[in-house]
């Protein structure tokens, strides 16, 4: 507005007060929305699972393996253990919202597609992963630095969103520039530490196993992520037609067995694994870590049904399965905007 207001008093002799107005007016909007944003950086952190809390009760096994395996480490044990259907691993002190509502604390979250194609070592091998945060608390730092990318994301579309059109977009650009700059530097400097720190629990993981353990659960990992997002597309066209999975668990384990050929592994070692605080390195990247080479494990990490699998620690799996196989598809119908009875009737040939 200042530079407007003098430049054209030095230079064209006469002002344009609407314009300077809506610059202010947009100034104004800019101030309001960088103002939400921040406001959304200090705000706790929660990440939201498809999945229920397991107690030593009700799963003594699992309970067993994981704090054998944090004994071993000498890392924190987990205060939560849960379940679900998400595919991925992972150990978070933010909140943690699940069936079972909000926890606070550690949380160790294990898939139970995951655990049906991983073996009980390939399990205390990611397990002891995990819990190689705790030891180093990686945690900690997850914490602190999520909300930062939340709020300056936030912070970002809010203003994008404000300076869409009319004069006061101009007001805006500063801002945006200065937080677009502010997010690449952050993301460089993060990247670094969670590559660093994701191959310090892959070392974790092998001293509680053996490198050549975490090696093939990470394969098979990388390999078979995206069948998940196959399985959702599936699910979501069963449910259209009045259908729906009685257990997205074990039809996910058996896209993965119908999956595990040769072909599986083809560029494998440049993808990298979804988490909800953090990057991870490549898989070339963490398989060079670890001194293992992919050819030296391909062989068993196409063995997607091992004799016994991970899932075995937990009785009862298959109703729990179920449980949360029926909640996952509710939701799935109401984030695609399926009409569940609809399409029930359609089914039934009613009207």
């Amino acid at each position: 507005m200042g530079a407007i207001y003098y430049g054209e008093s030095a230079l064209v002799g006469r002002l344009h007060v609407r314009l300077i107005a809506a610059i202010g007016l947009g100034a104004l909007v800019g101030v309001l929305a960088i103002a939400r944003g921040t406001f959304s950086v200090v705000r706790k952190a929660e990440t939201f699972v498809i999945g229920k809390t397991v107690t030593r009760v009700q799963a003594p096994q699992l309970w067993r393996e994981v704090e054998a395996t944090a004994l071993r480490l000498g890392a924190l044990q987990p205060d939560n253990l849960v379940v679900g259907l998400d595919p991925n691993f992972f150990v978070t002190e933010v909140g943690v919202i699940c069936l079972d509502g909000r926890l606070n604390g550690r949380t160790l979250y294990c898939s139970l597609p995951l655990c049906r194609i991983l073996s009980k070592e390939e399990l205390t091998s990611v397990i002891g992963h995990e819990l190689g945060h705790f030891k180093g608390q990686d945690t900690k730092f997850s914490k602190r630095f999520y909300p930062i990318y939340r709020g300056t994301v936030s912070s970002l579309t809010a203003l994008q969103a404000a300076g869409d059109t009319g004069p006061g977009a101009i007001a805006l650009l500063p801002a945006i520039a200065v937080l677009s700059y502010f997010l690449e530097c952050f993301c460089v400097a993060e990247s670094r530490l969670s590559r660093e720190r994701e191959l310090a629990a892959d070392q974790a993981a092998a001293s509680v196993a053996s490198p050549h353990a975490i090696a093939v659960a990470l394969v098979k990992l990388h390999a078979f992520a995206g069948i998940w997002n196959g399985l959702q597309e599936a699910a979501a066209n069963a449910l259209r037609q009045g259908k729906a999975f009685v257990n997205v668990s074990r039809t996910h384990a058996e896209a993965v067995s119908e999956s595990a050929l040769p072909e599986a592994l083809q560029g494998v070692a440049e993808v990298h694994l979804p988490h909800p605080t953090d990057s991870h390195p490549p898989l070339s990247v963490r398989l060079q870590s670890l001194q293992v080479g992919l050819n030296n494990v391909a062989t068993e990490a196409l063995a997607v049904t091992p004799t016994e699998p991970a899932i075995t620690l937990l009785s009862d799996v298959e109703k729990l399965e179920e449980e949360l196989s029926e909640v996952y598809q509710l939701l799935l119908a109401r984030q695609r905007g399926i009409d569940l009875e609809q399409a029930s009737k359609q089914a039934r040939g009613g009207t």
